[in-house]
């Protein structure tokens, strides 16, 4: 009995994970029935059975939906976007919310939906805040965080925004627990890529206030 709280203390058991392991082996399905969509059809293999389940068609333009052709785009954004004609279905419909408001995003969209294209859209509308009138930009003044959930993600993210921010001077580095980065480093660089791991070490540090002050926008993959 906890004497503090007046709560019984119940003992410890230990589970056999065998007993509860399903007889019919790690492919068991719970379900008898499975509905599949029309133009489905099955296959009889040998030990196995085929079933083709027909891609899903996209769905049809609404009457006011029109892809954003890039060169709408606000003319210090084009470059971010070189060799593209226009925005897909998904950042179209975020291309106002993402280009012209600093509202909260929550996106979510199938894997090469076009996410990372929106990253990028509001990563150049903060950088098209710190453009002076003769066209240079204040890199001191403001620093963008990207959080990946993998290393490999990061360097993947870091090659990619890299190469597409280059024509602007942006620097953009790694910072994870492979890859650190100096004072200096930190201080040369607008956009930093690094892991949740990271990121909740870096704000828990009081030294690093100096550059996290500068923070304008965190995204989160």
């Amino acid at each position: 009995m906890d004497v503090d709280h007046g709560e019984s203390v119940m003992p410890r058991q230990l589970l056999d994970l065998e007993d509860l392991a399903f007889s019919q082996g790690s492919h068991f399905m719970a379900n008898k029935r499975c509905q599949l969509p029309d133009g489905s059809f099955r296959k009889q293999r040998k030990g196995y059975e085929e079933v083709h389940v027909p891609a899903l068609k996209p769905k049809p333009f609404a009457d006011n939906e029109v892809l954003v052709a890039i060169d709408k785009l606000p003319k210090y954004a084009q470059a971010g976007f070189e060799g593209f004609k226009t925005l897909n279905r998904i950042q179209s419909k975020l291309f106002k919310t993402t280009m012209e408001t600093d509202e909260n995003l929550l996106v979510c969209a199938p894997t090469g939906a076009g996410k990372t294209n929106v990253a990028l859209m509001a990563m150049l509308r903060e950088i098209g805040k710190h453009i002076n009138m003769d066209g240079t930009i204040n890199v001191d003044d403001f620093k963008i965080i990207y959080i990946a959930p993998m290393r490999s993600l990061v360097q993947e993210m870091v090659g990619s925004f890299g190469k597409r921010l280059a024509s602007y001077g942006i620097i953009v580095s790694e910072l994870t627990g492979d890859h650190q980065l100096c004072k200096e480093e930190i201080n040369a660089t607008q956009i930093i890529v690094c892991t949740p791991e990271k990121w909740d070490i870096i704000t828990r540090k009081g030294g690093e206030r100096t550059y996290t002050q500068l923070v304008r926008l965190i995204i989160i993959h």
